[in-house]
């Protein structure tokens, strides 16, 4: 178990990923009625030394960045060929959807030609942005968290607002 969760941090999967493991473990463990190795005090001491300093590099894609970019990359011209039935918004030609894989390769293709850090941007990027969005134009948080389809505060580290030091 220790190696495992040495290898996650390494690998630099979050926090909230590697308890997500380890819970799955510890479930799999008792449903098989054998002895739960996850609910150890080294364990829980290696993920919780996880949690210091580990800071999101994640960057939101905002409205703003994507008006830079929409402009840039033309889309009114991919409107124009796009049907109009069709349900998502980016899918191929034969109408089928993009994976996430896809759309992630794309994403990071589009940032990379605009000369943006393709690190710091992800799919989840977009549920940044529309949090931050949110936040940023005054909306409640009750608000973000209903359009965000979060059932917890989650939605909170979500929110990259500026700080402004004084």
């Amino acid at each position: 178990m220790v190696h495992f969760i040495a290898y996650m941090s390494l690998r630099q999967f979050s926090v909230r990923t590697v308890k997500t493991y380890i819970s799955a473990l510890s479930t799999y463990h008792k449903l098989k009625g054998m002895a739960d190795c996850t609910d150890h005090f080294l364990v829980h001491k290696l993920v919780a030394g996880m949690s210091k300093g580990n800071t999101d590099i994640r960057q939101p894609i905002t409205l703003d960045l994507l008006s830079f970019q929409i402009c840039r990359f033309g889309l009114k011209q991919y409107l124009n060929i796009h049907p109009a039935q069709a349900v998502s918004a980016f899918i191929h030609f034969d109408g089928s959807n993009l994976t996430r894989y896809q759309f992630q390769a794309v994403v990071k293709k589009a940032l990379a030609f605009s000369g943006l850090p393709t690190n710091n941007y992800i799919s989840h990027s977009f549920r940044i942005g529309a949090a931050t969005s949110a936040a940023a134009n005054g909306l409640g948080q009750q608000v973000i968290q209903k359009f965000g389809r979060w059932g917890s505060d989650a939605f909170k580290s979500y929110i990259r607002l500026p700080q402004i030091s004084v």
